[in-house]
């Protein structure tokens, strides 16, 4: 038995991204089409904890929850910048709160080997 029997893992992927909002199940029906039979979607930012757990939920088996903090942050109209240890603040909380339900940590190297502004 292969891989491609058993289907596959994306072991990284977006899908908390704002740019899924709009056909998600479609998203998740075509990896499916193509062998992939789960995915761990991993965010980027604090304020998508609580997305990638609903989509966990919504898509249960098929989208395991990856809690992370990516280590370039652009917030709103601001410009790029490397991620700071306090940019961890509300993202600690998440981390103890959704314990029982995330399948990985990821996206959290705060000491980036470059640094952006």
């Amino acid at each position: 038995e292969t891989a491609m029997d058993v289907g596959l893992i994306d072991c990284h992927c977006h899908l908390s991204a704002v740019e899924f909002c709009e056909d998600i199940e479609d998203v998740i029906m075509r990896a499916k089409e193509v062998g992939i039979n789960s995915v761990i979607s991993v965010t980027e930012e604090a304020n998508d904890f609580e997305r990638v757990i609903h989509l966990s939920k919504s898509y249960p088996g098929v989208v395991a929850p990856c809690l992370g903090i990516h280590p370039i942050q652009c917030w709103g109209s601001q410009e790029q910048r490397s991620v700071r240890l306090q940019d961890l603040d509300s993202a600690l909380p998440l981390f103890q709160k959704y314990r029982d339900e995330i399948v990985a940590v990821g996206e959290v190297n705060y000491r980036a080997h470059f640094s952006i502004g």
